[in-house]
């Protein structure tokens, strides 16, 4: 799990500093929404639980495990739905990848 996160932090580290946060799409925001808000979920609700879950099965920590696990999920596909917009707004009818800037749209090749 901590590789998953780890690549994800690194990712979008790399699009922010590709492209600032001045210049950043919605789309790009709503996709480091959606993953910030399963990493935290993560961090403070389903792995406590999990540990909880360990030392035995309880039926109140089971249904708050499905709640969380709700939001994750919820928040996996915000990342999702995010990162496509991103994808598919950033290529231009040529097919190739475009970014809009204050200086206004520019081109290069991949």
């Amino acid at each position: 799990m901590a590789l998953t996160y780890g690549a994800l932090v690194l990712a979008f580290g790399w699009a922010l500093i590709v492209d600032p946060l001045s210049t950043v799409s919605p789309w790009l925001v709503a996709a480091l929404a959606g993953a910030s808000l399963s990493m935290l979920t993560t961090a403070v609700a389903a792995a406590p639980t999990h540990a909880r879950l360990g030392r035995g099965w309880d039926a109140v920590l089971v249904a708050r495990l499905l709640v969380v696990d709700r939001v994750r999920t919820l928040a996996a596909v915000v990342c999702l739905v995010g990162a496509l917009g991103a994808a598919l707004t950033s290529v231009d009818s040529t097919g190739a990848w475009t970014r809009t800037g204050s200086e206004g749209p520019s081109h290069s090749a991949c």
